[in-house]
């Protein structure tokens, strides 16, 4: 009996066309705002790929489109549910209702079952827009699925209090007014606060609870509170409804009454039962709530207390309650380090505290490891994380960039420039310097690592001399070579035993990632301590091939290798290059080597990568390069309790859309959908008509 009321409730809503006409409406606005998110992506892409911490594509663009649709669900709700039960009674078709030999509860879950089922329906077209996404690269399925449960949830809580309502009311305008003004009101309770009564409205949020879904986290309470909310209203919609046509009014009235508050009872006992013994379970594959394995092995390293004191007001100048916030972030760090002690202070009750402590922003931390402390005001886990890295860090660790010949930058933001490695290099605790030999005299110190960043001016015989002696020395050395003349530095290569071949890595597989052959993908590592545990694909844009000669002085490893079915194109690197086995040389192409000797009782490490493109501003978000260069210096600079902490990198960091992609995506969302909804809402109200 449930399935025919539901058949027959869901065959009444779509024979309406305000239903089409409704979901056509939904689905257009959504749709625009998802292609507005996706446009304002797609431009500030490059910006996001030099920000820790960036929002990968899922969580900028589908998250904030669920978060709308479940505005929408709210808005619609009460349209469709004020006349499931009112709209009989106002029709005069509820005591006939009531009268068939079917129960109260299965009338209630039937026509609650038939009002989801038309909900579900604008949940799945939600779900569908992020669909478009895989045609221009991947998405976080677990943050998707958790924002699709979280709607169907909300809109369980929706649907069963206008039913509920709609049992009370006698018109289905005053119902339908009626839910709308009670679902705002929870849905907007979220009021910031401590503890009592704000705590209480936080709890009873309908907003707070479904924000946990959208951040891909399934919250044991959150569930327990929206399941117990279903479950309440539906009995006191089924009770409702089994006490029509008695006559007894005012016993009916305090009946229910009475049922009411002890449901209220009984829910509020078990919603507490849950919030003491609440769960969290991070679903989304990017981990963005959770504590990455790298933050954790930090966190290991560190023995002894670690103490934070945090200087934020209860409240910011927004009214969000700041000190919630932070100390809901803490708490992960807390739970992997028991000794990890949180105090907070405000600086409006403690100035002078604040003012010793160098308080400057409105919300900061000051945090101490044994006799070390670093402020922070930048509350997430990529600049939490490396501050304890630089607090764990025994001493200082100064990395230098030879300069004065067109080398990259290490602080340029041009697309050339090294300014995100360095910033990120900086971000790890490293010291990040220009070194000019001709400002200098004598042979290069007082720093822990040279890089050599693709010189475009020739180095003078006597530069040379003086970083062949640095390398004499026992200096470590990071070479990034590119495609083309060396400006000078062939003694160099002569002394590390590489031969660097002439030619540019082609790799055809590129192009099945919308980029131009130049760019080769590194898919085969070598054993060594920068490739352990290393599986990400990295990409060396206009590479060339490395070759280490046969050697006594120097042990080599193999670090990369790239283009499996590419060669080294020895003519013209353009697109119409195709393979010469005359004059090309096949893959796979080593691009890049580790060296080491033991020189002074001490074992010396080099670094030669045939790509000084890969490091760059425009390139160090493909794959897996910024990591691998992070490896690189963590390795040239003997932090080998720092080589595998790297936190995790994001897999929809990244989108690519050609044109007609984009317009076939734009015009089927925008025009064939919501016009396929709207013309089958017209054409039903035109059959309707003519009967």
């Amino acid at each position: 009996m449930i399935q025919l009321i539901a058949r027959k409730e869901l065959v009444s809503l779509f024979g309406s066309p305000l239903a089409w006409i409704l979901l056509a409406l939904v689905h257009w606005v959504l749709a625009w705002s998802f292609l507005a998110r996706l446009d304002s992506f797609l431009h500030i892409q490059p910006q996001l790929a030099m920000i820790a911490n960036a929002p990968g594509a899922t969580e900028a663009i589908v998250a904030p489109v669920f978060a709308m649709a479940a505005v929408m669900l709210l808005m619609a709700t009460p349209l469709m549910s004020a006349r499931l039960i009112a709209g009989e009674r106002h029709n005069r078709t509820l005591a006939l209702l009531v009268s068939a030999p079917v129960a109260a509860r299965d009338i209630v879950l039937g026509k609650f079952l038939g009002l989801m089922t038309f909900l579900c329906v604008m949940i799945v077209l939600a779900t569908a827009l992020p669909a478009c996404l895989l045609a221009g690269g991947r998405l976080d399925l677990g943050l998707v699925l958790g924002n699709a449960a979280g709607l169907f949830l909300v809109a369980a809580c929706f649907a069963s209090l206008g039913l509920y309502l709609s049992c009370l009311g006698t018109r289905p305008a005053t119902a339908a007014a009626a839910t709308l003004g009670l679902l705002l009101i929870l849905w907007m309770l979220d009021t910031p606060g401590e503890s009592g009564n704000l705590g209480l409205a936080r709890d009873l949020s309908l907003l707070a609870h479904y924000e946990h879904f959208n951040r891909g986290l399934i919250d044991s309470f959150s569930l327990a509170y929206l399941t117990l909310f279903v479950v309440v209203f539906l009995t006191l919609s089924s009770h409702r409804l089994g006490g029509e046509g008695l006559h007894d009014g005012a016993g009916r009235a305090l009946r229910h009454g009475m049922l009411a508050l002890l449901a209220i009872l009984v829910a509020a006992s078990l919603g507490y039962l849950a919030r003491e013994t609440r769960t969290q379970w991070d679903i989304s594959q990017n981990g963005r709530n959770s504590l990455s394995q790298a933050s954790v092995t930090v966190l290991e390293n560190m023995h002894g207390p670690l103490e934070a004191v945090v200087y934020a007001a209860p409240q910011d100048a927004q009214a969000r309650d700041v000190r919630r916030i932070v100390r809901e972030f803490l708490a992960r760090y807390q739970r992997a380090k028991p000794d990890f002690n949180v105090t907070f202070v405000d600086p409006a009750e403690h100035p002078d505290h604040a003012r010793k402590a160098g308080i400057q922003a409105p919300v900061e931390m000051v945090v101490s490891f044994r006799d070390r402390h670093e402020r922070l005001d930048q509350f997430n886990e990529p600049a939490l994380t490396h501050l304890l890295m630089r607090l764990a860090r025994p001493g200082e660790r100064v990395v230098a960039l030879l300069g004065g010949h067109g080398e990259r930058r290490p602080d340029g933001m041009a697309g050339h420039d090294m300014g995100a490695f360095g910033s990120r290099l900086a971000a790890r605790g490293y010291t990040v310097e220009t070194f000019n030999l001709a400002a200098t005299a004598g042979t290069p110190a007082g720093f822990d690592l040279l890089v050599i960043a693709s010189p475009r001016i020739e180095l003078r015989e006597g530069e040379v001399d003086r970083l062949l002696a640095y390398l004499d020395a026992g200096g470590n050395l990071l070479w990034l070579v590119d495609a083309g003349p060396l400006h000078g530095l062939q003694p160099l290569a002569e002394k590390l035993e590489l031969t660097l071949m002439p030619g540019v890595v082609a790799d055809p597989r590129a192009r099945d990632l919308k980029l131009p052959m130049t760019v080769a993908l590194g898919i085969g590592y070598g054993r060594h301590p920068v490739t352990r545990d290393f599986g990400d694909t990295t990409m060396f844009p206009f590479a060339r091939q490395v070759i280490v000669d046969e050697n006594e002085t120097w042990r080599s490893v193999p670090l990369v290798e790239a283009a499996h079915q590419g060669w080294v194109e020895t003519g013209d690197a353009d697109a119409a290059m195709a393979f010469d086995a005359a004059y090309d040389v096949p893959g796979p192409v080593n691009v890049a080597v580790a060296l080491t000797r033991i020189l002074q009782d001490r074992e010396q490490r080099v670094a030669v990568v045939g790509s000084g493109h890969f490091l760059t501003n425009t390139y160090l978000g493909y794959g897996g390069n910024l990591d691998f260069g992070i490896n690189l210096v963590n390795w040239l600079t003997e932090d080998e309790d720092l080589m595998t902490i790297q936190l995790r990198s994001v897999l929809d960091a990244g989108l690519a859309f050609d044109e007609p992609t984009l317009a076939v995506i734009s015009a089927t969302l925008l025009a064939i959908l919501p016009l396929g909804l709207l013309m089958s809402g017209l054409i039903i109200g035109w059959l309707r008509g003519r009967r």
